[in-house]
């Protein structure tokens, strides 16, 4: 055993206190710079990232519009797009008019006027000739113009669906002569311009696309905007030198305009937002302190835990050998290191459960010899009972006289004696068992005049699980004294099977008799004996062997029905 030490222990409280403190300075260092760095970078860049989608987005439009204008070239300059206008072939001209606007999905009609005469490929507009603006081109010298979306009507079948299309306008002049040929039309749907923005568009935030002089191109939702709205936007934005956006207030609300310019500066792409939407990844970023100090005192938490938990370490140690005693372990030992409190814990434990086993120890010693003498008067039981009835078949034999049944029942009782008197082997096969069950069968034939059948379903592989002796005759001999009298008509049936059940061995005896009363079987386990009308003591004989053998869990069940039969069911471990 340890001696006491009296040295200065130190103390479970300044062990934790200092252990927590020193856990927690350096995390919470580390969360303040990351804080306050992330904090400085958000708000440096948050606005210069709307900014650049708002331009990326209008260099997108201007490519477009680029492609579409270099498109339009493509159709006038060729010299065979020349040549066809100038013989007016118009199934060939419709024919390579209709191949230049298959080229592309995102156009939605070429309409072309010249020597008077129209032809168009694509959506068939109700007014025709009438949509190119041949007022707005004729003091034009060919350049593009490029118009604000308008509404089309387009016919389809025989309805009329509109679209908002906006269009690329010129005049076609010969290279040559520069001889005005006719005029050009381009229509392009305004889906184009909302898919090239559609990812500026936020919750509480407009976009919109607007010439110069507030007319307006497109925008991002179908709520049409106030002109008043647009052009006040327009005069702020206007205001700003060098700047791509501008904070204003609006009924009470503080928004933000960012903007660029596209299509040679003619248009503008405009996104509004509150500031409140814009500064969200501020939002964002108290959300991720507040997460972060969570974590924080989680980490602080887990950190004071676990130096908590390696100092009262020894007495979890403890409680889980006293745990252990418990159960019964009585070999348990504490060896608990260092020098303070704990350890004289440990060693008074110790010491305690030596203390017990020593008890404990004559305790079992004395209860064991107990159940010994216990089983070996239940065992002894049956041997009377038994040899009583196998006593008087021979008598009846020998009234009979009949040489060859005499010698066999002779040799079944010498089987069947030397299995019950065998004391010093107390558990045997489920095989022997059976065997043993066969043999006083043979002898109870020549006892009773009345058939009977016996069957046996017993599965090979439990033919070795071994078993106390002498568990199944008894309730055999129950089914024969109880079920066979002179005023039975139907033949007795008892059938033996085996079969798991849960995590045990179920083996069933099951007949066909009259069954059990509910009175006699309220009383079957109890010590009372009424051998005349039903052995009882055979019943409880086996019950108590199977508790004492296996424990409280295992045993017998009866399942009776009165003029219908009774089954017996044994539950014991599967014990090879």
């Amino acid at each position: 055993m340890r001696k006491n030490n009296t040295k200065y222990r130190s103390s479970f409280r300044n062990q934790l206190l200092i252990a927590t403190i020193s856990f927690s300075i350096v995390p919470f260092i580390i969360f303040l710079v990351v804080f306050y760095y992330v904090y400085s970078l958000i708000i440096k860049q948050y606005a210069d990232t709307a900014r650049q989608s708002v331009k990326t987005a209008a260099s997108n439009i201007d490519y477009v519009l680029n492609d579409v204008e270099k498109f339009s070239n493509s159709i006038f300059l060729t010299y065979e797009f020349s040549e066809l206008m100038q013989r007016g072939n118009r199934s060939e001209f419709e024919k390579i008019l209709r191949s230049y606007f298959s080229s592309r999905d995102d156009i939605d009609g070429i309409y072309i006027m010249i020597n008077g005469e129209f032809y168009y490929a694509g959506a068939e507009k109700r007014n025709g000739v009438n949509i190119i603006p041949r007022e707005e081109l004729k003091d034009s010298s060919g350049e593009i113009i490029w118009f604000p979306t308008q509404e089309r009507y387009i016919k389809v079948l025989s309805s009329v669906v509109t679209k908002n299309c906006f269009s690329l306008n010129r005049k076609i002049v010969d290279v040559n002569s520069l001889e005005e040929l006719g005029y050009m039309t381009v229509d392009l749907d305004e889906w184009v311009l909302k898919q090239i923005y559609s990812g500026l568009a936020e919750d509480g935030s407009q976009v919109f696309i607007c010439t110069v002089d507030g007319e307006m191109i497109s925008q991002s939702n179908n709520i049409p905007m106030d002109s008043l709205y647009i052009k006040d936007v327009m005069d702020k934005i206007f205001t700003q030198d060098n700047r791509s956006y501008v904070e204003y207030v609006e009924n009470g609300e503080e928004k933000v305009a960012i903007f660029s310019t596209c299509n040679k500066g003619k248009w503008i792409l405009v996104k509004t937002i509150l500031k409140s939407e814009l500064y969200a990844d501020l939002r964002k970023l108290q959300i991720g302190v507040m997460v972060i100090g969570f974590i924080f005192i989680l980490v602080t938490y887990g950190g004071a835990h676990y130096f908590s938990s390696e100092i009262t370490k020894p007495i979890r140690d403890i409680i889980k050998k006293m745990k252990e005693v418990e159960k019964g372990d009585f070999l348990v030992y504490v060896d608990v290191k260092g020098n303070n409190e704990f350890t004289e814990l440990g060693d008074k434990f110790n010491r305690m459960v030596s203390k017990i086993k020593g008890l404990m120890e004559d305790v079992v010693n004395s209860e064991k010899q107990k159940n010994e003498l216990e089983l070996e008067v239940l065992h002894a039981q049956i041997n009377p009972h038994f040899l009583y009835n196998t006593l008087n078949t021979i008598r009846w034999m020998a009234q009979i006289k009949g040489e060859h049944s005499i010698s066999n029942a002779i040799v079944a009782l010498v089987k069947l004696l030397r299995v019950s008197i065998s004391l010093g082997k107390k558990m045997i096969t489920l095989e022997e068992e059976i065997e043993y069950v066969k043999n006083y069968i043979l002898i109870q034939r020549l006892r009773f005049n009345q058939d009977f059948i016996i069957e046996y379903e017993i599965e090979d592989k439990y033919h070795k699980i071994m078993i106390p002796k002498l568990i199944l005759q008894p309730i055999v001999e129950n089914a024969l004294i109880y079920c066979m009298d002179d005023e039975r008509e139907e033949t007795l049936h008892i059938k033996i099977y085996t079969y798991p059940y849960e995590d045990l061995l179920r083996i069933v005896v099951e007949d066909n008799g009259k069954g059990i009363s509910p009175e006699i079987l309220k009383n079957i386990f109890k010590e009372e004996k009424n051998i005349n009308k039903f052995s009882t003591v055979g019943l409880n004989n086996v019950n108590n062997r199977i508790k004492l053998y296996y424990g409280e869990r295992y045993g017998l069940l009866i399942d009776t029905k009165e003029g219908i039969g009774t089954r017996i069911i044994i539950e014991i471990p599967e014990v090879y």
